[in-house]
């Protein structure tokens, strides 16, 4: 794969659930105004989980009619414990309903075959049913994961090209380095006019 050429460059490959769930959980982990919610959520369970201990202890001492330290601590571990796990439990809600998601209907424009072709003025996205063209200018940032290549085409969507889908890693560099290339050439074309 030749940077410098002004042909096209092309990669294939089959997308999957997996590249979905991939990309949506590395959005999820990278995005402050998702991590602020999730904080705020995973904050609200820990609280949640100690009133209800609480309530629930009081209700069963009502006998005794105080609540010993011990049961306040007991208390504090599950509130601490379920902040803990929550992320875990999240995590694994999200993966569920993609999976569940993906399942419904027609997807073959979002799954199967995928053919991104990139020119010097634009990226083009082939699948079963559908082809769609950006210009370089659309493109809002290019993020490279251990796995994948994401072009955000907005705030909360991306291209996601796999890793796999090169033969080689220089390939893949190749490709990543070609991509800055003619994004910055486009975005200050952009610019100036």
């Amino acid at each position: 794969m030749n940077t410098k050429t002004q042909n096209p460059v092309t990669v294939e490959f089959e997308r999957t659930v997996e590249d979905i769930i991939e990309f949506n959980l590395f959005h999820m982990s990278h995005s402050p105004s998702i991590r602020r919610q999730a904080l705020f959520a995973q904050i609200a369970v820990a609280v949640l989980v100690f009133i209800v201990s609480l309530a629930v202890g009081s209700l069963l001492n009502l006998d005794k009619r105080t609540l010993t330290y011990f049961d306040y601590e007991l208390f504090l571990v599950l509130s601490v414990a379920s902040f803990f796990i929550f992320p875990y439990l999240n995590k694994a809600e999200v993966i569920r309903g993609l999976r569940k998601a993906t399942t419904e209907g027609d997807n073959k424009a979002l799954l199967g075959h995928q053919t991104i072709s990139l020119s010097p003025d634009h990226i083009l996205v082939k699948t079963q049913n559908s082809e769609s063209k950006y210009t370089w200018a659309s493109i809002n940032k290019i993020v490279q994961s251990d796995k994948y290549i994401f072009l955000y085409i907005s705030s909360i969507s991306a291209i996601a090209i796999p890793g796999k889908a090169f033969s080689t890693e220089n390939e893949l560099q190749e490709f990543v380095s070609y991509v800055g290339i003619y994004r910055e050439k486009r975005v200050n074309v952009k610019d100036s006019e």
